[in-house]
């Protein structure tokens, strides 16, 4: 078996252990995509398209996200809301 002992050399070196763990899990991730990203690839938010990045902030032991509104529509500029955050959910 030719290809088992390529493998197993590749193994004993550091490069080779480190992209033999690279793709184990990229193919993991592949394997558990849907699980990790329920959400479809063309599924947008249209009403949002110039939405800035959230902020994360700890409150009560849970991770929130600052709530933001659309201040000027024809700018897309929006302002975030003081006090109003979303909790965070993982894995719906």
């Amino acid at each position: 078996m030719v290809i088992f002992s390529i493998f197993k050399a590749a193994l004993r070196r550091p490069l080779g252990f480190l992209s033999a763990g690279m793709l184990v899990l990229l193919y993991t991730i592949a394997i558990f995509a849907e699980f990790i990203a329920p959400y479809t690839t063309n599924e947008q938010d249209l009403e949002r398209t110039y939405h800035p990045p959230t902020t994360f902030y700890f409150k009560e032991g849970r991770l929130y996200t600052q709530a933001y509104e659309l201040v000027d529509p024809t700018e897309a500029r929006y302002d975030s809301v003081e006090g109003v955050g979303y909790p965070v959910r993982f894995f719906r």
